[in-house]
Parts: structure tokens; sequence; C-alpha cells
């Protein structure tokens, strides 16, 4: 969302805490580009005063390098939108 809106909304992080004391019910919910769609803010959204703040990245290559790498690691810093910030 962050990139798509050209930074407009923020898309926020998060993890679940697990107790060992409690049942813990989850509900999977994949929804997303398909894997071949480029991922690059809205034309919509940019403009001359309003230029472009994100990189383009393929969805399928970025979801891919996310699941395989330092996502699966507690406490390491992950790819995300972030790492496709365009320093203005």
């Amino acid at each position: 969302m962050n990139v798509f809106s050209n930074g407009y909304y923020e898309s926020l992080e998060h993890r679940v805490v697990v107790t060992t004391s409690q049942h813990r019910y989850s509900m999977a919910i994949v929804f997303g580009p398909a894997s071949h769609v480029m991922v690059e803010p809205l034309k919509e959204l940019v403009n001359e005063l309003n230029p472009p703040k994100f990189k383009g990245f393929m969805w399928g290559k970025f979801y891919r390098f996310r699941r395989s790498s330092k996502f699966l690691k507690l406490g390491g810093e992950y790819l995300g939108a972030r790492h496709f910030k365009i320093n203005q």
C-alpha cells in the first residue's frame, strides 16, 4: 500500500506473540498482485509536484526473496518497501 500510494498510506509491520498458556487460532488470508506485476506508485498519484518516492519492483521477485530471507528470522531486518524508497 505504501508504494502504490506513493507514501501517502503507511503499511504497518506486525508480529504475533504466542503464549503457551492459551490456544491461538489463525486464519491465513492471502492477497496481493500476481507475480508478474510491477509494483510502483500509481500514475494518478505522481506528477511534477509529487514525484515518485519509490522505485518499481516485480512483486513475485520481491515476495520470493522476502519469504526466503531474513523475513523468517526474528530480530533481523527483512526486505520491505523502505528498501525501494528514492532519496530526494
